[in-house]
């Protein structure tokens, strides 16, 4: 009997087996798999509520379950024009049959190549915050067995920024259950290799273990302790979610105790030691698409801690690195060291309503640590509080032995102590102290009133040294709206400019959108008195406007750096002027007009002088003194116009008067006045060309030509033609000496060069004979 029912079961096992087996091969070849793709299509199209394509798609069957494979799988975006949403190469889900008998849908594994997510974060706007839909259970239950992903990618996109989670390979085992009430219990392991995360930290695996417990009714996620590591840092931790939906949600992340190395989070920067902490709890709330930190309990300490990175030769090592959180306050030590450099912070940080904070710091810094061409030794003592929008720093900074490229000398010393807010810049004090320069400043700028008021007080500024000869020049490109209101006083006790000393200077420079005026202007130069004003407009073409004025200045201190003709010259004289120009074009579009005069002196040395001492004979032309001079003149469209020239002197027994012009060409004429008994005093040479009972003679001179090669002539005299003639003769003369002296001069110079040349040839020769002779 018990035989007999053994047999029996057999039979309708093996017929069951047998029906199973027809079915399968049934389904298999009724089944059309591009029916199933489209159908698939159509359904998620609708559920989802965007276009879903799915490509060719293959289906097998087997006694324990199903396999689907399909080519390509493209989730369009919300709109037209967004990037789709999931794109993923192929595809394969694996089914178990037998759960199916029971209501249940059992997933064994689902593998997955090259896909791409995109998400775009968008603002709810106000009002408009999206609705809940009512939570509909689902028809069946669900299992989950692993996951697999090879090359794939999740893109965030927003406004500001993209941000890409590039990963080469997941593999995961993840244990699943989903209650048709849509309460999911979950258990997942599993790594991924070849990680980005940002630019800063690539190729990282990342592997983890969780279980947690999700409930749809009550918009809740928890996550039991689980574990996430990142290379070699590992943290576990637990999470709990509340009020889960599109415009918000609640979070609290709970760390335990533990300790972390900080060798898994480096990229960039090289990070070594680890990282204590002491309990932590943190709380999030995310509204829309932001999130914010609402609370912070307990301890972090990362003392010990060394960072390397290129900015710096040597690792920066963290003496002291503690936070101690307490709700919405964030207590911070910091103290560390790079090399010789060292500095120390402590504050805090206060979270909410909004972020706050109140830090103070110190240190040390050894600039050449930092860059090659810098050196010197910086102390600073910072003073910070205010928000991130809205700062106030408190700055003291010293910089001893500074030398970098472009100073000719090291700074010996310079300070500065300046306070920012986001209303003003106070420049409490700052100095300089070094062989060109030294001077202090002080004073408050307007940033949102583009306004400021400056005072510079300085003992030296040597402008050779800090703009040597070639470097410069040109003009500044001023926009008028960048240009800041306000005033700049400068106080100099000496300012020196290519190779000119500018002494007790004193200049007012103001600004408003219309220009840059210098006011006030005070000096002194060559020992006179240097005054005046200018101006700059922001307006192109830009337009310089001024009016100086040098009053009672010395030839002889003038003489002592410049050579006026050769000579050298005693007295005081005065010059002033006045006009304008184009900052771009000065030469041609230059208008100003001004006068030099002298009220007396004396003239040494003057090669033109000596020449005229020797064609006369009138030795004491060589050096003479003078009773007064004076030239007025005006310069436009490239001209130099000479209205009054005036000269007297009783030691040259003559005087003129005239005018003059020139640019490449030269209009000159002149109207001497000559004192005849004081020449033939002078210059008994000349009596046999001036008549005897003659005392005083007047020439009309016109010099004409180029300035390359001038043309004198004597165009008239008072004595009709007489001393005209003779006088014209010993020009002539004079002119075909200088020509005949000029030959001469040329000749031996040619004779010297051929000389030298003929010698060198005769060095070369010697040498080549040496070197073949080696």
């Amino acid at each position: 009997m018990k035989r007999k029912w053994v047999i029996t079961v057999c039979v309708i096992a093996g017929a069951v087996l047998l029906l199973c087996a027809g079915s399968f091969f049934y389904l298999k070849a009724m089944v059309n798999p591009l029916s199933v793709a489209r159908m698939a299509s159509a359904r998620a199209s609708r559920e989802l509520g965007r276009k879903v394509e799915i490509g060719s798609a293959s289906l097998g069957i087997g006694f324990t379950g199903i396999s689907v494979k399909v080519d390509s799988v493209l989730v369009a975006g919300e709109r037209e024009g967004d990037p789709p949403l999931a794109r993923v190469k192929k595809a394969k889900l694996n089914l178990r049959i037998l759960p199916l008998l029971w209501g249940q849908v059992s997933v064994g594994g689902i593998e997955l190549d090259d896909p791409e997510i995109t998400l775009i974060a968008e603002k709810t706007k106000p009002g408009k915050g999206s609705v809940k839909k009512p939570k509909e259970e689902l028809p069946f239950a669900l299992e989950m067995g692993g996951l697999k992903v090879k090359n794939g990618s999740l893109t965030l996109l927003s406004a500001e920024s993209e941000t890409t989670l590039a990963l080469a390979e997941i593999n995961m085992s993840v244990s699943a259950s989903v209650s048709k009430k849509t309460e999911v219990r979950v258990r997942t392991r599993g790594k991924a290799k070849a990680l980005v995360l940002a630019p800063g930290l690539v190729n990282k695996s990342l592997s983890w273990d969780a279980s947690g417990f999700y409930d749809q009714r009550g918009d809740s996620l928890s996550l039991g302790e689980s574990s996430v590591s990142l290379d070699k840092m590992g943290v576990r931790f637990l999470l709990a979610a509340r009020g889960l939906s599109a415009d918000s949600s609640s979070y609290t992340l709970i760390l335990p105790a533990q300790s972390l190395e900080a060798g898994g989070l480096s990229g960039e920067a090289e990070l070594r030691g680890n990282i204590k902490v002491d309990s932590l709890r943190v709380e999030l709330v995310r509204k829309d698409t932001s999130v914010k930190l609402t609370g912070a309990w307990g301890r972090i300490d990362a003392s010990g801690l060394s960072v390397k990175t290129e900015m710096a030769p040597e690792p920066v090592r963290f003496q002291t690195l503690r936070a101690a959180l307490a709700g919405d306050r964030v207590n911070l030590v910091v103290a560390a060291s790079s090399g010789r450099t060292k500095g120390s912070v402590e504050g805090t940080v206060i979270l909410n309503p909004r972020i706050r904070y109140f830090l103070s710091g110190q240190g040390e810094l050894w600039l050449e640590d930092f860059a090659p061409d810098v050196s010197g030794r910086t102390s600073f003592v910072l003073n910070a509080s205010g928000t991130p929008e809205a700062p106030a720093v408190k700055a003291s900074v010293s910089v001893k032995g500074l030398r970098t490229k472009g100073l000719p000398d090291k700074i010996d010393l310079a300070e500065l102590d300046a306070i920012y807010t986001p209303d003003s810049i106070r420049i409490n004090r700052v100095s300089v102290f070094s062989s060109f320069l030294a001077l202090g400043a002080s004073g408050t700028a307007y940033p949102a009133k583009k306004e400021g008021y400056f005072f510079v007080r300085a003992q030296r500024i040597d402008l050779d040294a800090l703009l040597p000869r070639g470097r410069g020049g040109g003009t500044a490109d001023f926009t008028p709206d960048l240009i800041p209101k306000g005033r700049l006083d400068i106080f100099a006790d000496w300012l020196g400019i290519r190779g000119e000393e500018i002494r007790d200077l004193e200049l007012s420079v103001r600004s408003d959108e219309t220009g840059l005026y210098g006011e006030g202007l005070r000096a002194l130069l060559y020992g006179g008195t240097l005054s005046g004003s200018a101006s700059i407009s922001h307006a192109r073409p830009q337009v310089v406007r001024l009016d100086i004025a040098l009053s009672g200045f010395d030839f002889s201190e003038f003489c002592k750096k410049h050579d006026p003709l050769g000579a050298r010259l005693s007295g005081r004289a005065s010059f002033e002027v006045s006009g304008s120009f184009q900052a771009d074009d000065p030469l041609s579009t230059m208008n100003l007009e001004g006068r030099v005069w002298s009220s007396g002196g004396r003239v040494q040395g003057s090669a033109l002088m000596k020449n005229l001492a020797d064609f006369t004979g009138i030795a004491s032309l060589g050096s003479y003194a003078y009773k007064g001079a004076e030239a007025s003149f005006l310069v436009k469209d490239g001209w130099v116009n000479l209205r009054r020239l005036t000269f007297s002197s009783e030691d040259a027994g003559l005087g003129f008067s005239g005018r003059a012009s020139f640019k490449k060409d030269l209009d000159l004429d002149l109207s001497l006045d000559v004192n005849l008994t004081k020449v033939k005093t002078l210059a008994p040479n000349l009596s046999r060309l001036i008549i005897p009972n003659m005392q005083e003679a007047s020439f009309y001179l016109h010099v004409g030509g180029t300035m390359d090669s001038p043309d004198l002539r004597i165009t008239s005299a008072d004595v009709g033609g007489q001393i005209e003639e003779r006088m014209g003769q010993e020009l002539e003369k004079g002119k075909e000496k200088a020509r005949e002296e000029m030959e001469k001069a040329k000749k031996k110079a040619q004779e010297e060069l051929e000389k030298q040349k003929k010698k060198a040839q005769q060095e070369l020769e010697k040498k080549k004979k040496e070197w073949f002779k080696r």
